[in-house]
């Protein structure tokens, strides 16, 4: 609520406090800690650290394929946002690897018309565009 009300330094803290008290209950592979570092990884993207970004979305990958599978639409949401910082350190390549991994992944498993999909879809298309390779883009 506060990232989204642009109060993204309170947001952060909350994130940061909420990360400690679930990391130390529930365990660092738990589920719900990983979608909190998932969380926290978007607000850091978001205010340019990359570093703490890439680091969370890492742990939140990884820790997801390791409990939910990799084919599990959680896991593939968190390898659609891996491939946002492969885009945001103009590593187009990288950024594509991960994308279409999500996109394919998803369509599978929840539909070509599924958000998270159209999603990874468009980051994609994004990537493609950047690229000039148009010919790409109408294929997705």
């Amino acid at each position: 609520v506060y990232a989204a009300q642009g109060k993204v330094y309170l947001a952060e803290e909350l994130y940061k406090r909420f990360l400690e008290v679930m990391q130390r209950t529930l365990g660092p592979n738990h589920e719900s800690t990983l979608a909190t570092d998932g969380n926290l990884g978007l607000l850091s993207k978001d205010l340019g650290r990359l570093d703490e970004a890439e680091d969370m979305f890492q742990r939140a990958m990884q820790g997801f394929e390791k409990i939910l599978g990799p084919e599990d639409p959680t896991t593939l949401d968190a390898v659609t946002n891996f491939g946002n910082i492969y885009a945001a350190r103009g590593l187009p390549m990288k950024a594509e690897e991960m994308y279409k991994r999500g996109k394919d992944g998803l369509e599978k498993a929840r539909g070509w018309h599924h958000l998270s999909t159209l999603n990874a879809a468009n980051n994609l298309r994004l990537t493609y565009t950047e690229q000039g390779r148009l010919g790409d883009v109408e294929q997705i």
